[in-house]
């Protein structure tokens, strides 16, 4: 568990060094997210950082530790380079780490996005001990109170399918407060593994950071 946590700290480390290299030319964007639950703390991350007109590069965290039982760590780092086709489709290529080992994906994706909601969808192709088919789905929805003040809505859902089945399934609920560039509310977090048979469930309040 120590060379993991070592391995993962070197890969964090790694990323922000190359994006303290290219924030020369470009900001980049950094989105942390925590959430304190009945079963874990979390903590994850989105990093976005234009490359050039039509480039992105992206590094996206998640770490979930049990309160009692490190043995069922959850952890899932992945660094992605994207070409943007036009305003709505990108072509994504990424590699990373997650339970239980190194992976590769190329997917396309859909983006839709106006002043309150922000939807995106993808599907590709997925290595990791044999290849699989990943979907992942988004909606995020804002309604405003006053101002300066948001309701915040979030949905997603990550899933890894094989001949077997769905093998690992995430999803992602949050209701809450966003003012000015930090939000508060209600987290659920739901994970599963091969066709359910596996899962674990987390409800919590989160804060997150975003610029706007």
């Amino acid at each position: 568990m120590q060379y993991l946590i070592r391995n993962m700290r070197i890969l964090s480390i790694s990323c922000l060094l190359l994006i303290s290299f290219l924030s020369n030319a470009q900001q980049p964007s950094y989105q942390p997210e925590i959430v304190a639950g009945h079963r874990s703390y979390t903590y994850q991350h989105n990093i976005f950082l234009p490359l050039a007109k039509s480039w992105t590069f992206s590094n996206l965290a998640y770490f979930d530790t049990e309160y009692l039982n490190n043995d069922r760590n959850i952890y899932s780092i992945r660094t992605m380079i994207s070409y943007h086709i036009s305003n709505s489709f990108q072509l994504n290529t990424a590699v990373g780490m997650k339970n239980p080992g190194t992976f590769s994906t190329v997917s396309l994706q859909y983006n839709y996005q106006n002043k309150r909601l922000f939807f995106l969808t993808n599907l590709g192709w997925y290595y990791q001990d044999g290849s699989a088919m990943e979907h992942f789905i988004l909606a995020q929805y804002t309604v405003p109170l006053t101002s300066k003040t948001d309701l915040y809505f979030r949905g997603q859902s990550t899933l890894d399918i094989n001949e077997s089945g769905i093998f690992r399934g995430v999803q992602q609920l949050r209701i809450g407060i966003d003012k000015g560039d930090f939000g508060i509310g209600l987290a659920g977090g739901f994970d599963q593994w091969n066709n359910a048979e596996t899962s674990v469930t987390n409800f919590g309040v989160y804060v997150r950071y975003f610029k706007k």
